[in-house]
């Protein structure tokens, strides 16, 4: 007996020596400026009343905020915020923690959560700060019932800086507990949801210990069971929303809750945590951009009632549920093993003091009657007979249902309310079943009381989920598979129907593109139980298309572009809807845009916006004339529109901080509007002087040569000479093309308008019109080579008749060589203006070896500026021309072209903006082929 003793002692002091208590401090990560929890989680807290140790951090990295005491499992009011002291001279990124409860000893549960930190992390993307538990300045010391020890277990916990802050959306998972088989909710909140228009991420929890069953409390706009997507077998649940418009909900509301049902048999904790799940990624968008995922956790702690489990003869099981004090709770008893059962007896028994009986509601077997089948008589006493026996003996289907009772639970938070079948033989009514006797086995129920949400019993309960059996060989070709895999209780009706977004009605889909497809999953129940659940299919050689968009400054412009990134690139070709054939395409105006990339035999199609800012515009426009001889005019304007900020330059005046003036003479006033990106708008204001004025009179004279105003084609040497009488005061010039001068000089042909102001801000307008002659073109007429002679004549048209004609190593003065020797020569043709121009003839046989160049751009839009096709190679020889469109139809074609198209097609009409191909064939003098020219242009037209 000596011997048996000593040993006891010492495994009970080998026990105490490793029991210490052990704290576990989570990991956690978030971007730069954000805040993040960390957890301390105890294990082998037993009969503890005070406890002290250090924490250390890296202060360059992470900055202490709180201490979080929301969840620890101490008493409450016991921890505060003063427990924790990090101001230590000489102690930089360390706190002092110390605790105790004045006598009174504490045992937690393992994995208990016994406080939280929360830090601030202020390092680099990248950087991590081990968060330790360490033993100075204030070493470990904790007291429990058997004394005090100085050594206490630590696992040292991380906190990771992920990138930086910008704009970041956090929700939050609620910490519950259940017993096992009971279903439970996990309510889901958040902060810093504002003007949020989508988010995806994928929730985790243990398969082990939790089945997912459904979502509920849903409050988001928009947000339906529909969103959600769960796999119990690897224990995620992936949820996509978005919104067309940005929604705002305040910091902690709850979102929606996830429900599930705790597995029989399961024990311990499940982390429920927020991230991403291959291919599901984490994304958040809204008005700001993009987002960063916060998120504190949440866990299920298995808890209350007892183990369940499932009878393998005869038998009778009892549901398990969670229900708030004060709510009905309905409690159902199945039968398993029921062979050719003829009756049975027994007493049901239940904890009067937390569950009060309701009533019988209702009985699922043949025959069976709630008023003469069940005894409620000591129903107060928690005690309930009933016996049923049928003259057709029944089998029915294990997990079916026999009967259910209703209570009304009474009970305190966090109890347990058994029910059983009583199976002593000294019961009012002995266990008995005909055939079977009392060798029955019995699966006890149990209600545990919670404050949490609860998931009606008598709904049929259906999950589903679908996978991808073929991916689709091109993203467009509808050649993909799925398969969907549910389960589906016994309350649900049979058959399972499937309804596919393509429009199949199987349980595997076998015509499905490339991208996210949905499936609704239906019981045959009226009304049915919907699921709906989502897969995504992939093609098989689908390339990545990464795109940089680069909007438009400016209302108007087009600088705006769109490159493409496409991951591998062999062999990939684009088609964009402007046309253009590369990559990216430039210089784009804000607007929508596609483009097709083939790839491998396959297509996709990528639709783009190029935007831009609103153009600035000037209202609210107020004008107060002036007096004779005086500046008490004014003026003053609101401008929209734009980005950013204004400033404001006037003249005459200069810039000014704001869009009014004061103290003006009579005059015209004009304000150019320049935003932060350089964007301008000017508008004109005239002040006026209050009284009658003189009728301004404008006489107009222009530069006369040989009826033109201007001398040749292409120059700027016309001029404008203005005659101003009338009015009053001084005047001034306001051009449409800016100038302010009385008179123009070096002015090219078109049309121009010019307003004269007054000294009393009276205006008068006048438009002008210069013309220049049309160009001179030269062209071979009549043209004859021989061994010894050389025959041609030039023909001249354009210009201003006559002309004169020089020519280099002849002697003629006419457009004509007659008998010469056959060589090169140069002719100079002047017209009445003395506008040249020069054309080089000769008989040397075209060999096909010269250059051909040509322009690259054809805007015929009158502005002399490559307003006709050139090709350098056409002048002096016979050629054959003929133009395509980017589907090889012929648009346009000509015989010995003169560089004289503009864009004209066939039939006379414009084509349209886009690119074009175009074959120049060139010829001898005996018609035979010397070379093709191949090569490409780009009709722009305003």
């Amino acid at each position: 007996m000596k011997h048996f003793f000593c040993l006891v002692i010492f495994i009970f002091g080998w026990v105490t020596l490793e029991a210490r208590p052990v704290f576990k401090i989570s990991s956690s990560s978030g971007p730069n400026s954000s805040f993040v929890d960390v957890e301390f989680k105890v294990d082998s807290f037993i009969d503890i009343n005070a406890i002290q140790f250090s924490i250390n951090w890296n202060p360059a990295i992470i900055e202490f905020n709180e201490l979080i005491t929301t969840g620890s499992g101490l008493p409450a009011g016991s921890l505060t915020n003063d427990n924790i002291n990090t101001s230590i001279p000489g102690f930089p990124g360390t706190g002092i923690f110390s605790w105790n409860t004045s006598g009174s000893f504490i045992t937690l549960p393992n994995n208990s959560t016994f406080f939280k930190l929360r830090f601030k992390l202020i390092g680099s993307s990248g950087q991590t700060s081990p968060v330790n538990i360490v033993n100075t300045p204030l070493s470990f010391e904790y007291v429990s019932a058997s004394g005090t020890f100085y050594s206490i277990g630590s696992v040292s916990g991380s906190v990771t800086i992920s990138g930086t802050a910008g704009n970041s959306v956090k929700f939050i998972a609620s910490s519950e507990t259940a017993a096992p088989g009971a279903n439970v909710c996990v309510k889901v909140s958040t902060e810093g949801f504002t003007n949020i228009s989508s988010f995806q991420y994928a929730i985790q929890f243990n398969p082990n210990i939790l089945e997912f069953v459904q979502v509920n409390g849903i409050n988001l706009t928009g947000l339906t069971s529909s969103n959600f997507v769960s796999n119990n077998t690897t224990g995620f649940v992936n949820v996509v929303w978005s919104s067309a418009d940005p929604v705002t909900v305040a910091d902690g509301t709850k979102i929606y809750e996830l429900c599930f049902k705790v597995k029989d048999g399961a024990s311990g904790t499940s982390d429920i945590t927020f991230g991403a799940n291959p291919p599901l990624s984490v994304e958040i968008t809204g008005s700001a951009g993009n987002y960063n995922l916060t998120s504190t956790s949440g866990q299920v702690t298995v808890g209350g009632g007892n183990p369940g489990c499932t009878p393998t003869g005869l038998g009778v099981g009892i549901t398990r549920d969670t229900v708030p004090t004060g709510n009905k709770a309905v409690v159902y008893f199945k039968a398993y093993g029921f062979t050719n059962i003829e009756g049975y007896q027994f007493t049901i028994r239940f904890d009067k003091d937390k569950l009060r009986f309701d009533s019988v509601r209702a009985v699922y077997f043949p025959g069976a009657n709630i008023d003469n089948d069940f005894n409620i008589a000591s129903a107060a006493s928690g005690k309930i007979l009933t016996i049923f026996s049928t003259a057709t003996p029944l089998t029915r289907p294990n997990g079916s249902d026999i009967f259910a009772i209703a209570f009304t639970v009474i009970g305190n938070t966090g109890a347990t309310a058994d029910i059983s079948i009583g199976l002593d033989a000294t019961e009012q009514l002995p266990l008995d079943f005909i055939p079977g006797g009392s060798a029955v086995q019995v699966c006890k129920g149990f209600i545990y009381i919670g404050d949490k949400t609860v998931i009606n019993p008598d709904d049929c309960t259906l999950t589903a989920s679908a996978a991808m059996t073929r991916q689709a060989t091109c993203p467009s070709t509808a050649n993909g598979a799925a398969q969907v895999t549910e389960s589906a209780s016994a309350r649900c009706n049979l058959p399972i129907k499937y309804l596919w977004d393509n429009g199949e009605t199987t349980k595997t889909a076998n015509a499905l593109t490339s991208g996210t497809h949905f499936v609704t999953v239906t019981d045959s129940s009226t009304p049915a139980k919907v699921v709906v659940t989502s897969v995504v299919i992939t093609a098989s050689s689908e390339p990545t298309i990464v795109p940089v968009i680069t909007n438009v400054l400016c209302n108007g412009q087009s600088n705006g572009s769109i490159s493409l990134t496409v991951t591998p690139s062999t062999g990939v070709t684009y088609q964009w809807s402007n046309g253009t054939t590369g990559n990216s395409i430039s210089n784009i105006p804000a607007g929508n845009y596609s483009v097709v990339i083939f790839y491998g035999g396959c297509s996709i199609t990528r639709n783009y916006q190029v935007t831009t800012n609103a153009s600035i515009t000037i209202g609210n426009k107020n004008i107060t004339q002036t007096q004779v001889g005086q500046s008490t005019g004014s003026i003053s304007f609101t401008a929209v529109g734009g980005t950013g900020t204004y400033t404001y330059f006037w003249a005459p005046g200069g810039q000014t901080p704001n869009p009014s003036r004061t103290a003006l003479a009579a005059g015209t006033y004009v304000v150019t509007v320049t935003d932060t990106n350089g964007c301008t708008t000017s508008e004109s204001f005239v002040v006026t002087i209050s009284g009658g004025t003189n009728p301004i009179n404008i006489a107009v004279t222009t530069s006369n040569l040989n009826g033109f105003n201007v001398k040749c084609d292409g120059i700027c040497d016309g001029s404008i000479t203005l005659q101003v009488t009338g009015g009053n005061g001084q005047f001034s010039y306001i051009w449409n093309d800016g100038s302010t001068l009385g008179s123009r000089a070096n002015l090219c042909k078109g049309n121009y308008k010019v307003t004269v102001t007054d000294g009393l801000g009276a205006t008068k307008t006048a438009d002008i019109t210069l013309t220049a002659p049309s160009a001179i073109l030269l062209s071979e007429v009549n043209k004859i080579c021989t061994d010894s002679t050389m025959n041609v004549c030039i023909n001249v048209s354009g210009g201003v008749t006559p002309y004169t004609y020089e020519w280099s190593n002849a002697s003629s003065t006419t457009g004509c060589l007659v008998n010469v020797t056959p060589k090169s020569y140069t002719l100079v043709v002047r017209d009445a203006n003395n506008c040249p121009k020069t054309f080089v003839t000769e008989c040397s046989e075209n060999s096909g070896n010269e250059e051909c160049n040509n322009s690259k751009v054809l805007t015929p839009n009158g502005d002399s500026k490559n307003d006709v096709f050139y090709i350098s190679c056409v002048d002096n020889n016979k050629n054959n021309l003929e133009v395509f469109d980017r589907w090889g139809k012929l648009v346009y074609s000509t015989v010995n072209y003169t560089n004289d198209w503009t864009g004209l097609g066939n039939n006379n009409q414009e084509l349209p903006t886009g690119g074009y191909f175009f074959v120049l064939t060139l010829k001898n003098s005996n018609g035979t082929t010397t070379k093709l020219v191949k090569g490409s242009l780009t009709i722009l037209r305003n």
